[in-house]
């Protein structure tokens, strides 16, 4: 099996080793799966309506992509789209539809991140560069299936999908970066002193 030693497990010692030695690993991959598919659920609840409602998914998104790393980051978002897609109310509107390509992206943007972000543990250009990455790439996916719903009407696509989007976009960029960073310094800092 995969073993995963995130930083954050680390710095948090013997807490996340007992909660390891009582549940397993793959409890513990459940449960922070489980954990991220329930913080995007609720991150889609504050939302601003619209065709394509601002919501502080992506912000969540990006947080799943540093802390679960590329093997447990698109799984949880892999789940939250299926769930969403069979019906339970986890999306900010109804089922795909519209917003089908943006929550693809969070799959492919949660892959990214997490491969790329290395747990929080690179330096502030490169966590920005790849929270930025992370963003571009639900972008992507989400105009480009808005595209396809809006028949080509790009005025329209980049009217409804980007220009309400991006100042949205660049502060939940700078909210991951300063979470990624602050959890670095704060708490992964405290594990490392008791060593």
């Amino acid at each position: 099996m995969f073993e995963q030693k995130p930083e954050a497990d680390l710095a948090l010692g013997g807490f996340s080793a007992a909660v390891n030695k009582a549940i397993g690993i793959q409890g513990v991959w459940v449960l922070k799966v489980v954990g991220a598919v329930l913080a995007t659920a609720l991150a889609a609840q504050v939302s601003i309506g619209g065709p394509v409602p601002i919501t502080l998914q992506t912000l969540a998104v990006l947080l799943t992509g540093f802390a679960l790393g590329w093997r447990l980051a698109p799984a949880a978002m892999l789940l939250y789209v299926i769930l969403g897609t069979v019906g339970l109310p986890v999306f900010a509107v109804g089922r795909l539809g519209l917003t089908g390509g943006y929550l693809i992206g969070f799959v492919f943007a949660a892959l990214l991140v997490g491969y790329f972000g290395r747990g929080g543990r690179g330096s502030l250009l490169r966590t920005v560069l790849v929270a930025v990455a992370g963003t571009v790439t639900i972008f992507a996916f989400g105009l480009m299936w808005l595209a396809y719903w809006l028949e080509g009407d790009f005025s329209a696509v980049l009217l409804f999908g980007f220009v309400p989007h991006w100042p949205g976009a660049l502060l939940k960029i700078a909210m991951t970066v300063t979470a990624v960073h602050g959890w670095r310094f704060t708490v992964a800092g405290l594990g490392k002193r008791g060593e």
